[in-house]
């Protein structure tokens, strides 16, 4: 998806890759050469959850990324950028993008999962799943897109670090009224708040700031918290189910993303660990790619 004004690409543009999560944005900035310039980093970039502030960290991160290139932000119109970013599946949220008057020689943006899997299998078969502040999964096969799960926090993001910590807070509460069994995690997530005061800072959150909550399940977890374990069990059966889904439509090598992915991937059922391969390349490294090709074709 694009909103770009006809421009020519020649050797004084350069070329940034965006992975925009729910937590952080990275970028990543190349000569048209293909040599490494910079890196920068911004904050949230789901445009589903917070719109204004996903671009206001678009533009930390290339800002950072120009920063360390010993570029100057005068560049803005030199840069041809490719996005992968956390909530640009709605149609609603696509539309608001398009219309964007962005700073950018060009801008093309697709799904961060989507910018992932070119990244993760330099443009062959394969499947990423995204396990970070939210949930994405997505294989291509023949050319063919597959997305599963991950239509967003609440409602499809099992197993991501926000659903991890509205797990965690939800049980914390039950534990504090009486009506859940104890765990270990309560004082951590309360602390000496009442629910009512506890209940008011959660209030419209976003998702990272309940995936702020999600090491906690891991790290009593391994403490022996019957609760924490739980939930963890349920985030490990689903993504089992995840894998085979992807499996079931023909993928045969499955990359994981993602911080929390680090913690689960480990604990998968260990007749799937054959599809489950390393990345060849970064979601950002698929960003320039992505944008590479659509300039190409002409988007």
């Amino acid at each position: 998806m694009s909103n770009n004004a006809d421009i020519h690409i020649n050797d004084d543009h350069y070329f940034v890759g965006i992975d925009g999560g729910g937590t952080r944005c990275r970028a990543s900035l190349f000569s048209a050469d293909g040599h490494f310039l910079g890196k920068g980093l911004g904050g949230p970039a789901n445009v589903a959850s917070d719109f204004n502030l996903a671009l206001q960290s678009i533009h930390d991160a290339i800002i950072g990324s120009l920063k360390e290139a010993g570029l100057s932000a005068d560049f803005m119109n030199h840069l041809v950028v490719g996005a992968g970013l956390a909530g640009l599946h709605l149609p609603e949220v696509q539309v608001k993008l398009k219309r964007w008057k962005h700073p950018f020689g060009a801008f093309f943006c697709e799904t961060d999962v989507y910018t992932a899997v070119l990244g993760a299998h330099q443009d062959e078969d394969g499947a990423v799943i995204v396990l970070g502040t939210g949930l994405a999964a997505l294989g291509i096969v023949d050319g063919v897109q597959y997305p599963v799960c991950g239509y967003g926090f609440p409602i499809s993001a099992t197993a991501s670090g926000a659903w991890f910590g509205l797990e965690a807070i939800k049980a914390a509460m039950l534990d504090v009224d009486v009506v859940g069994p104890s765990t270990s995690m309560t004082q951590d997530i309360i602390g000496k708040s009442s629910l009512p005061e506890f209940a008011e800072t959660m209030l419209g959150a976003q998702p990272n700031h309940f995936a702020s909550f999600a090491p906690l399940v891991f790290d009593h977890a391994e403490q022996g918290d019957a609760v924490a374990i739980a939930i963890l069990e349920t985030a490990i059966a689903f993504v089992n189910r995840l894998i085979r889904r992807l499996v079931s439509l023909g993928v045969t090598r499955i990359t994981f993303i993602g911080g929390v992915a680090t913690r689960i991937q480990s604990q998968i059922d260990q007749s799937l660990s054959q599809y489950i391969v390393e990345a060849k390349g970064s979601p950002e490294e698929g960003a320039i790619y992505f944008a590479k090709r659509s300039f190409s074709k002409g988007k």
